[in-house]
């Protein structure tokens, strides 16, 4: 698959970041300090908000999707690792093949709405919104080709940590003075390179938050151009808290146009960071 194949495509998906086994257990608790409350109460047996309705259907499907999800990771996870190792690039196509393949059971679209400046780039760095760990494998299938800056913990966690390596992954440890420089080392500029950034540090809920500072760092020390994405309805389908109980719903990833760093100085990092703010706001507005 390329970034190509995926424009203005219907696709159909699940999540990957939680299972019952130990491992997974420990980087739940581990995150579960950066996402904040949801301002919705909720039930501790189906997840959904305090005095709303839910069909038994309804709930009986959420389980169900849990269960495949579950199985999923389980089996996929080390498969990844192990033919990404064996033959590069075979472990990130198990990847999207089975996100496509969960997608299907559990009734989750994509719809992706390209930008065709976008497909011109020879590479960039995406920055986007974070609500749900959906929007991980959103951008996967609509940039097959990318790869996601992620935080240093994550790489503790043995089942996860393999699988994020065959993908691409880039460890960022916030406590390194160096961490940009440490980025940058891992960019192979002579070839495409595509970068997913969530600039607000984590899953969030409610209004767009603050942007950090590095990724436009990252763009200008590169001269990347930056392109802004709204990812709308993750939230909907798997919320945070959900513990993989996800829901049938459509997901909308959606591609503005390019932000150039041609001649940019570090200086410049907040301006970028405003005009990448505001777009990604205009595109979650529309």
């Amino acid at each position: 698959a390329t970034d190509r194949d995926c424009k203005n495509n219907r696709v159909r998906f699940i999540s990957v970041l939680d299972t019952p086994t130990r491992p997974l257990q420990h980087f739940a608790e581990r995150t579960k300090s950066h996402v904040p409350a949801s301002p919705m109460k909720y039930d501790d047996h189906d997840e959904n908000p305090i005095g709303a309705k839910i069909s038994l259907s309804s709930r009986l499907r959420a389980q169900s999707n849990r269960l495949v999800i579950l199985i999923t990771l389980v089996f996929c996870l080390p498969l990844i690792a192990l033919f990404e190792r064996a033959k590069p690039g075979t472990g990130r196509n198990i990847a999207l093949h089975t996100i496509r393949l969960v997608a299907h059971c559990t009734g989750i679209q994509f719809h992706i709405v390209n930008n065709p400046d976008v497909d011109k780039l020879k590479g960039a760095v995406f920055v986007s919104n974070h609500r749900s760990p959906v929007d991980i494998a959103a951008l996967l299938l609509a940039r097959p080709s990318s790869r996601f800056l992620a935080a240093a913990e994550l790489f503790r966690i043995p089942l996860l940590a393999s699988a994020m390596r065959a993908l691409g992954c880039i460890p960022v440890n916030r406590r390194n003075p160096r961490r940009f420089e440490t980025v940058l080392d891992s960019l192979d500029l002579d070839t495409d390179t595509n970068l997913v950034v969530f600039a607000e540090g984590g899953i969030k809920q409610g209004p767009l938050g603050p942007f950090r500072t590095g990724a436009f760092r990252i763009a200008i020390d590169a001269q990347l151009p930056v392109v802004p994405v709204a990812i709308l309805g993750s939230d909907s389908v798997l919320p945070p808290s959900a513990r993989l109980r996800a829901r049938p719903g459509t997901v909308v990833v959606r591609f503005g146009s390019p932000l150039d760093t041609a001649g940019l100085t570090s200086e410049d990092r907040y301006k970028l960071r405003a005009a990448t703010y505001n777009a990604v706001r205009a595109l979650l507005d529309q």
